[in-house]
């Protein structure tokens, strides 16, 4: 097995690239852990279904973290991958007549998931760790769920009564 997977690192210093849009190598371990946050779900367009998929990738590491380092250090995801399928999704089972009771669910390609995840893993972490996302923020984080911004949002409000 090779011990470098990726040999040379673009340079991202330019415009099409500003210095906030690098991305670190991923190593397979973080790739694999990603993975496994993948539902085993596959797209009607899968090649290779979802659990074919996991298991290739714990057979061949170094294959699919160069794959995926290659779209982090380029900033071009594979045009292949930009295509899903989207259906409707009902919302409330018992009324299937009603179109707002529906909204779009997108299926997309395992491998754009697993891409997804390895770009929001690092976006995520930028944003914390550079103070970037608001306190409060609960919508599309983890372990953050809605009810603390309303107790937030609650205690604010008991806060403004007592004031008074």
């Amino acid at each position: 097995m090779r011990k470098n997977f990726v040999t040379s690192k673009p340079n991202f210093e330019n415009e099409l690239h500003p210095p906030w849009a690098k991305f670190l190598l991923l190593h397979f371990v973080t790739l694999e852990k990603r993975l496994c946050s993948i539902s085993n779900k596959s797209a009607p367009q899968d090649i290779i279904p979802t659990s074919v998929l996991k298991y290739l990738l714990k057979t061949f590491p170094a294959m699919f973290t160069d794959a995926i380092n290659c779209v982090l250090c380029s900033g071009d995801f594979p045009n292949e991958l930009k295509h899903g399928m989207v259906m409707p999704l009902n919302k409330k089972s018992d009324e299937v007549n009603e179109l707002k009771n529906y909204r779009p669910v997108t299926n997309i390609r395992s491998m754009a998931k697993l891409i997804e995840k390895a770009v929001l893993g690092q976006i995520e972490g930028h944003l914390l760790s550079n103070g970037l996302w608001p306190v409060h923020q609960s919508a599309y984080r983890g372990n953050l769920p809605t009810e603390t911004s309303l107790i937030f949002c609650l205690e604010a409000i008991q806060k403004s009564i007592d004031e008074l």
